[in-house]
């Protein structure tokens, strides 16, 4: 399939597109990752601001919840909306300026 943009640019910029598609990986996004983002997303809104949470992110099928020490994790259940809970020990994480 063509891209639509291409007949917008010059014939030089048009090929080095062109070239640059042919030598990208694709990424596909599975409704699995869709449903991780939206689970990440309700998590952040539930355990985001408790004490020793440090972030919240994905994993590889879970979502992963970055606590300050081990027992911060003993809060939270072993599973979020059916999706896996693992914990990452960070320690205290904060921003210098």
């Amino acid at each position: 399939m063509r891209n639509p943009l291409l007949s917008a640019l010059s014939e030089r910029q048009a090929n080095f597109i062109v070239k640059l598609e042919a030598v990208m990986p694709t990424r596909h996004v599975t409704n699995r990752q869709i449903n991780l983002e939206a689970t990440k997303s309700d998590a952040i809104q539930i355990y985001g601001n408790l004490p020793g949470v440090e972030g919240i992110g994905i994993g590889n099928q879970s979502l992963r919840i970055y606590v300050r020490n081990s027992g911060v994790r003993d809060n939270f259940p072993q599973q979020f909306q059916g999706v896996p809970i693992d914990f990452i020990v960070t320690g205290d994480i904060s921003t210098e300026w």
